[in-house]
């Protein structure tokens, strides 16, 4: 009988316990069972024929009836065990998502690592955390991204793409998954243009440090005094510990898990900068970073706190803190304070290969250190000029 069935043309025969053959054109045949649940009719595939004889086909459409004869649902029955076997089995999308987040969070700096267990825990893990990691459909991440579109943006919805991309992909390497459903996503919701930082002249400079920002608190005073002088990324300037300063060699020493670049970058300080930071540190009291927030000194000060208190100031122009790492990399052109090399690696940027780079850091530590002086020297002009 089994043979007679290889031999059948495409299309679909239904046989005995509402047992069909689907006969595909492509020769793939399949075993499925229809079946009414609740006055709705359905159909389950148990197999194929390549897997069931006819013999064991019908006994599990027997089974499939069994089921709905119990008033359970056998592709719902089946959703739920393949869930358990993936549970135990660490095939889930969350089991993948925590194993990844183990793996790969180490090597990134801790904000990246604080959004992202966020962006995990409230937007992800609720939606696709319990589903078996190969099983889940493109649909399903677009209703994700959609969601994080309606309640953030668009923005939002693309970072959370990029993410489950990446679980994805660990799923792959990890044998769990066999294709990334989230990489035919990536123009599903279009990113609205970016805007370029405003960059500042030197007229407003000079505004923002005669401006009054005695009132804030002292973290976030020095921290916006300083900004200007190190051409920091804010988060990286947040963030700075008190172990990352060195007066005596008078730099600022920030391991590579906390720059963007996951490079050690090191800021040699200027008089003005080196002044700033020695009132820092008086006044951070026990606390392990340079700049504690208020209420909670085992936490930094946040980008926000920046933010508004820049906000605050009310300038009469556009300016955001990244404002001044542009703003140093053209004035420092404008006034050829030191040379392109010098002004990238202030800036913290990748020059050339491992070697050139190694040669880079050892030999232009002295001309950045006469740049960051120059730099400031320059804002210190700024400031008293009107």
């Amino acid at each position: 009988m089994t043979r007679d069935l290889q031999t059948l043309p495409p299309g679909e025969y239904t046989l005995a316990e509402n047992l069909r053959l689907a006969v595909h054109p492509g020769g793939k045949r399949t075993w499925r069972v229809a079946y009414r649940l609740h006055g709705k009719r359905r159909q389950i595939v148990v197999g194929t024929l390549k897997e069931l004889d006819l013999e064991a086909a019908i006994a599990a459409a027997r089974g499939v009836h069994d089921q709905v004869a119990a008033g359970k649902d056998p592709v719902q029955h089946r959703k739920v065990a393949k869930t358990k076997a993936a549970v135990a089995a660490g095939t889930t999308f969350r089991g993948i998502a925590e194993d990844w987040f183990r793996r790969y969070a180490a090597m990134r700096s801790v904000s990246w690592k604080k959004n992202c267990r966020r962006w995990l825990d409230r937007d992800i893990l609720p939606t696709l955390g319990d589903r078996p990691v190969a099983e889940i459909e493109a649909v399903e991440v677009l209703v994700l991204m959609e969601e994080g579109e309606r309640r953030v943006s668009a923005s939002h919805a693309n970072d959370l793409r990029g993410l489950v991309t990446m679980i994805l992909d660990h799923a792959i390497a990890r044998g769990a998954a066999r294709h990334n459903v989230a990489t035919a996503l990536r123009r599903a919701i279009p990113k609205p243009p970016s805007k370029p930082h405003p960059d500042l002249t030197e007229k407003h400079l000079g505004e923002f440090l005669r401006a009054d920002v005695e009132a804030l608190t002292p973290s976030v005073l020095y921290a916006v005094k300083l900004l200007p002088h190190l051409a920091l990324r804010v988060a990286e300037l947040c963030r700075l510990e008190a172990a990352d300063v060195d007066l005596k060699l008078g730099v600022i020493r920030i391991p590579a898990p906390r720059m963007k670049g996951r490079r050690e970058h090191i800021v040699p300080l200027s008089r003005q900068a080196t002044k700033l930071v020695r009132e820092a540190m008086q006044l951070r009291g026990p606390s392990l970073y340079l700049f504690p927030g208020l209420s909670a000194r085992d936490q930094p000060i946040s980008k926000t706190a920046i933010n508004r208190a820049i906000e605050r100031m009310e300038l009469p122009f556009p300016i955001v803190p990244h404002s001044f790492r542009s703003t140093f990399a053209t004035i420092t052109r404008e006034h050829d304070l030191g040379s392109h090399d010098a002004i990238e690696l202030a800036l913290a940027h990748r020059l050339g290969g491992e070697v050139e780079r190694a040669y880079n850091r050892a030999t232009l530590l002295q001309r950045r250190r006469e740049l960051m002086q120059k730099w400031s020297d320059l804002l210190t002009h700024l400031a008293t000029r009107k």
